[in-house]
């Protein structure tokens, strides 16, 4: 054969070699994702689990899904033991996320003595920065956009945690919330005879205040210039009403706010 032929015969085994061996990580990716998700499944209903970027980006778990040759098959015994430490890969998750939320937070107020208890602030809005919903904290860590990824990582290197992600859209939490220290926000619980330092968003949300803008010409559209404090759908009568920061986000609404009730 001529060294040139030899040459390309080379060039193409080697091309068909990588795309079997992608397409075995491709499915040891999915297969070790889904078999997660199973275990998830079987979990008690009072267990909250970390997002599976995390369980994934442990060591334990990490070592099974990377350090496993790709020609052998992952048992489901083999997941045991990450499962076993599943509370204190919880915890880590958990902090880590909330240190991650007090770094925009001392950021956003530019101190740095700031407490978790600081994420309960009534004043502080949190939105996110993908899906643009309104969230508050602790329910925050559970928002999907923080653990889902839809970015593809282009690489030939598939025995990784990043190519993991790929594959499942599955990444360890990461904030894509936007911290705002809303002056409206402080005005209203001011009006309500407390204070924006310390009262927060349980209190404000039991309180649930109607809220109106006198500002606003409501004349031909008196509904849509009530709102309360969160979305209520129990006030009479009976019809939903709007919350305020979803007044400010969809219809711009900017003016002052007055307590009715």
């Amino acid at each position: 054969m001529k060294p040139s032929l030899v040459e390309a015969l080379e060039e193409k085994r080697s091309l068909r070699l990588a795309h079997e061996l992608k397409i075995k990580w491709t499915a040891r990716h999915t297969t070790v994702h889904r078999m997660i998700e199973e275990r998830i499944r079987g979990l008690p209903v009072d267990v909250l689990p970390p997002p599976i970027g995390n369980i994934v980006a442990h060591p334990s778990m990490e070592a099974v899904l990377l350090d496993t040759p790709v020609d052998e098959v992952i048992t489901d015994d083999m997941l045991d033991k990450p499962f076993e430490i599943l509370s204190e890969i919880e915890t880590a998750w958990r902090d880590d996320a909330t240190e991650q939320l007090l770094t925009q937070l001392k950021t956003l107020r530019q101190v740095d003595n700031l407490t978790v208890d600081d994420l309960n602030l009534a004043a502080i809005t949190f939105r996110c920065g993908d899906c643009y919903k309104w969230l508050t904290y602790p329910h925050i860590l559970f928002h999907l956009c923080c653990s889902v990824s839809h970015r593809f990582v282009p690489t030939e290197d598939w025995a990784t945690l990043e190519y993991f992600i790929s594959v499942t859209h599955q990444r360890p939490w990461k904030s894509t919330i936007v911290l705002l220290d809303l002056e409206m926000a402080g005005n209203i619980i001011r009006a309500c005879g407390l204070s924006p330092e310390t009262t927060t968003y349980q209190e404000m949300d039991e309180l649930n205040p109607m809220l109106e803008q006198p500002e606003f010409d409501a004349a031909n559209n008196e509904r849509e210039a009530q709102h309360t404090w969160h979305k209520d759908e129990d006030r009479k009568p009976k019809r939903t009403v709007q919350g305020w920061r979803q007044a400010v986000e969809v219809r711009h609404i900017v003016c002052d706010w007055v307590i009715v009730y």
